[in-house]
């Protein structure tokens, strides 16, 4: 079976002040046999498992066009065209007769003029390749799912949560793609946003197990939940259940029943956020070596900045000692740093360079403590090697409130998350530290080895807090947990 892979990933934040441009869209590798090395982290992660899968199955896959970019504000209409018109184009080239083409996308691509770019994309693959040619569709674990993406495709699965076996799902997707009739589906909708941290949780992982079970049941295809992504307005927005069955009394049966459970456990799938000061002032109580503080609204992996400064001035402010920050994304400052040499002071105007709702720049005199100009190889959690050319990072260290020392990592570059190789190669060693601060989420946790510190979600300003009275929806239909008591 000889099938091409594509992908056009962008999760988006339709609240993000940060503008998304072409140049954000990293081509992640043509060899569909090797790991990709560029891009998002869940996208590598899934054309890794696909190649795998292929190979196990067996089945060739022929590369088309794989890119994708780190989650921002809403994609302009004449970028997303010229996007869609590569990957048409790719796709119209490929050599030889295919099988069908198997599609990478978030499920949550916001297009300015079309809320629902995902379903876009699959149905203008589907015209460039012609009839007969079957498209199937790998979509993350934040996918906002719809009726029309699901109608678009011949079989949509969803990967990423909680080491669900991906590898055994995509090959049975490929089995899906070899036999002649294609199975029918159920989606259901749920009025429920669910904080992506939330799928890190024990709640959360009974609603996989869930899903589990049932593909393992006779007759069942494919079965998964997903939390959706809340940090978008549109009206599709929200948690959702997607079943593939021989018949559909049996789709309809199983996405009831995993809907149902998923519903019931709502109250368990809200995040519980520490206000700043209590956040702080915790952690530095704590009884343990160290702490880990989570900047929750101003997470780049979702469309955060980077640069948001409530986190920074609360650990110089209320006297922090033995702390680290980072990545705070801050190109000037780098440039200041980068000038300035190591072991020289500085002075700098750190941080909110985007807006007010992410603070207000915090003005320190610092210490130059540790540069690295150029590009290095970085590593996923899933081990695969990544040459993401991270661009220049300086450390700093600045003296708050009460002599205690902050020691501050600025990038040039927004990062989605604080890989352990890249503070390998600043030689910074996180068990140092009394206080971590990261711009990420909970995924970091295990991420950075931080299961045995205690940890905080900060409920600092921004636009991916998981506090959602805290966003202006206009499109998301009424009422929805947790905003509404239903």
């Amino acid at each position: 079976m000889r099938l091409a892979i594509g992908a056009l990933w962008h999760q988006t934040n339709t609240f993000s002040p940060v503008p998304t441009t072409a140049g954000d869209f990293n081509v992640c590798g043509s060899d569909a046999d090797a790991p990709t090395t560029r891009g998002p982290a869940i996208l590598r992660e899934i054309v890794a498992d696909l190649a795998a899968a292929a190979r196990e199955f067996p089945a060739t896959l022929v590369p088309s066009l794989v890119t994708g970019a780190v989650s921002s504000g809403t994609v302009p209409s004449d970028m997303f065209e010229l996007l869609i018109d590569k990957l048409s184009e790719t796709l119209a080239r490929v050599d030889g007769p295919l099988d069908g083409v198997i599609l990478c996308l978030s499920g949550g691509l916001v297009v300015a003029d079309d809320d629902d770019g995902d379903a876009a994309v699959v149905e203008r693959a589907r015209r460039a390749l012609g009839s007969g040619v079957k498209v199937g569709v790998v979509v993350g674990p934040y996918a906002n799912l719809t009726q029309r993406l699901v109608d678009a495709a011949d079989i949509v699965i969803g990967l990423g949560h909680g080491g669900e076996d991906a590898r055994k799902r995509l090959a049975r997707m490929l089995a899906t793609f070899a036999a002649r009739k294609l199975p029918p589906s159920r989606l259901v909708k749920l009025p429920l946003l669910v904080p992506p941290a939330v799928v890190d949780s024990p709640a959360f992982a009974e609603l996989l197990d869930h899903a589990r079970a049932a593909r393992a049941a006779p007759g069942v295809i494919e079965a998964f939940v997903t939390s959706g992504f809340p940090f978008a307005d549109v009206s599709h927005a929200g948690a959702s259940i997607l079943a593939y069955a021989d018949n559909q009394d049996q789709a309809t049966r199983v996405a009831d029943a995993v809907a149902d459970a998923t519903w019931t456990a709502r109250a368990g799938l809200t995040a519980d956020t520490v206000n700043v000061e209590i956040a702080v002032h915790s952690a530095m109580a704590a009884a343990t070596e160290s702490a880990l503080l989570l900047d929750s609204g101003d997470d780049p992996s979702t469309g955060g900045p980077g640069d948001g400064t409530a986190l920074l001035w609360a650990l110089l402010d209320l006297g922090a000692d033995r702390a680290f920050l980072g990545v705070l994304h801050d190109p000037s400052a780098v440039a200041q740093a980068m000038a300035a040499g190591p072991r020289c002071r500085v002075r700098l105007s750190l941080g909110a360079h985007h807006d007010r709702r992410h603070g207000y720049p915090v003005e320190i005199d610092a210490t130059v403590v540790r540069l690295v100009d150029g590009p290095t190889v970085q590593h996923d959690r899933a081990g695969h090697g990544r040459d993401d050319r991270p661009g220049r990072m300086a450390l700093i260290r600045a003296s708050g409130r009460h002599g205690g020392e902050v020691e501050i990592l600025i990038g040039e570059r927004r990062l989605e998350s604080v890989e352990p190789s890249l503070l390998a190669r600043l030689g910074v060693d996180l068990s140092d530290y009394r206080l971590v601060a990261i711009k990420g989420n909970a995924s970091d946790i295990r991420a950075l080895g931080r299961m045995g510190s205690p940890a905080f979600q900060v409920a600092t300003p921004g636009v991916t807090v998981p506090i959602f009275e805290f966003f202006d929806f206009r499109k998301l239909p009424r009422p929805v947990f947790p905003l509404d008591p239903i």
